[in-house]
């Protein structure tokens, strides 16, 4: 009983519910009950957790929690989610399911690089990707390595170069092109890297796009996300 007493207090401090300790559980939020419901998975020093969406639906206090809880556990994990950068952050291996599929590659454009130190006040802050594209980020990264993942509906497709306030404008070659939903995804090749780009299928047929045409793709430093 001593053993038990110390391994549920020594728990309710680390999903930070202490304070909470006499409440029933469906007296607590939806985030309280999330946190929890993996404290008590955890207490029990499982080998494996298999974890549906852990990050869905939760303030950003119990995110944190859950978060913390889930990248000290000793446990091997296999979880489900919709959050690339809660993937990434957690996971060695990030596999893509699409219409319950495995699919190869993820479609959010994760690239991995280095912070690129400024050269000048008006420099701003910039990441050069393993690839060799230099990207300008809305946020200074820190120093060092660093990956960013890049929404690929925030990618503008072109077929030449245009006046924008986007920072990011890179000369590349489709690749790879299908279409899902009324939408065509696009794999575009540029400088050693290969975005993933989602367009209408209108706008890929007033722009005549095809496989093998060179393009040009925008966007804003602050559509870089770093993770």
């Amino acid at each position: 009983r001593a053993e038990i007493a110390s391994r549920v207090a020594a728990m309710l401090e680390r999903i930070e519910l202490a304070p909470l300790a006499r409440r029933r559980s469906d007296e607590l939020s939806g985030g309280e009950r999330k946190r929890l419901a993996l404290g008590r998975a955890l207490i029990g020093k499982p080998e494996a957790l298999l974890l549906d969406e852990p990050d869905a639906h939760l303030d950003r206090r119990s995110r944190s929690v859950i978060e913390g809880l889930l990248s000290t556990s000793p446990a091997a994990l296999l979880f489900a989610t919709h959050d690339l950068r809660f993937a990434h952050r957690l996971a060695r291996e990030v596999l893509h399911l699409r219409a319950g599929r495995l699919v190869p590659g993820t479609p959010e454009n994760v690239l991995s690089g280095r912070a690129v130190e400024p050269s000048g006040t008006s420099a701003g802050a910039r990441i050069r990707t393993s690839g060799g594209l230099t990207i300008r980020v809305g946020h200074p990264p820190e120093p060092g390595e660093a990956r960013v993942t890049i929404d690929p509906r925030s990618l503008v497709v072109s077929r030449e170069a245009f006046d924008s306030s986007m920072q990011n404008q890179f000369p590349g070659r489709i690749a790879a092109a299908h279409e899902e939903n009324g939408n065509v995804w696009l794999e575009i090749a540029l400088a050693g890297e290969v975005l993933t780009a989602i367009v209408s299928r209108g706008s890929y047929e007033r722009l005549g796009l095809n496989l093998g045409l060179p393009v040009v793709v925008s966007f804003k430093a602050n559509a870089v996300e770093i993770l």
